[in-house]
């Protein structure tokens, strides 16, 4: 199975004393070819392995000159050659450090998002009508979109000018004759978002 001086059952053993020798089998950095079980082939830098849940971490560099991350089951492998072997004694690079800044902005977009939807969420709603409130949301805006409760509706208001009642249809769009233009605009948000659903 490998093409190493490593022996087989170290590979496949399931106790501690047969797992070791399976640790020194994929160092930081050797270049590794898996061939998968869907007859697929990975060419990459090992950057992390795990012995107990036989995983392999492979960096691939792609065509946009950037590098690919696969996660490979060990046990689903049908051949595994190590390529080029880095010595454990030879200095491994340490990796990057993580840029905090860009984490954090990620972390915030991710909470500020998840805040919207529950802001967006209405229990009483019919699923499409909650997924109506946010196509209009996307187009205009979710500060320009809320939820208006009439004694047993709930209906989607628009910029306080255009309400779209339940059962959320074209012709379920009202609005004063001021705010005719965005009536039309969101009778066809409202068109489009239908037709995707058929």
């Amino acid at each position: 199975m490998f093409k190493r001086r490593a022996p087989l059952n170290a590979i496949q053993g399931s106790n501690a004393e047969e797992k070791l020798p399976l640790l020194s089998c994929f160092t930081v950095g050797s270049t590794v070819r898996c061939k998968i079980c869907f007859d697929e082939e990975i060419l990459g830098e090992v950057v992390a392995f795990d012995a107990g849940t036989k995983m392999l971490l492979i960096k691939v560099p792609n065509k946009r000159g950037l590098c690919d991350m696969n996660i490979v089951n060990l046990n689903f492998c049908l051949d595994v050659e190590i390529v080029k072997e880095v010595e454990l004694s030879e200095s491994i690079p340490k990796p990057a450090p993580p840029d905090l800044p860009k984490l954090e902005k990620r972390l915030h977009d991710t909470i500020e998002q998840r805040a919207k939807h529950l802001l967006n969420f209405k229990p009483k709603v019919s699923p499409m009508g909650q997924a109506l409130y946010r196509q209009v949301a996307f187009y205009l805006g979710d500060s320009q979109v809320s939820w208006l409760e009439q004694e047993q509706k709930i209906s989607i208001m628009v910029m306080e000018q255009v309400i779209i009642e339940p059962p959320y249809g074209v012709a379920n769009v009202n609005g004063p004759q001021e705010a005719t233009k965005l009536k039309r605009y969101v009778q066809w948000i409202v068109q489009k978002f239908l037709e995707k659903q058929h």
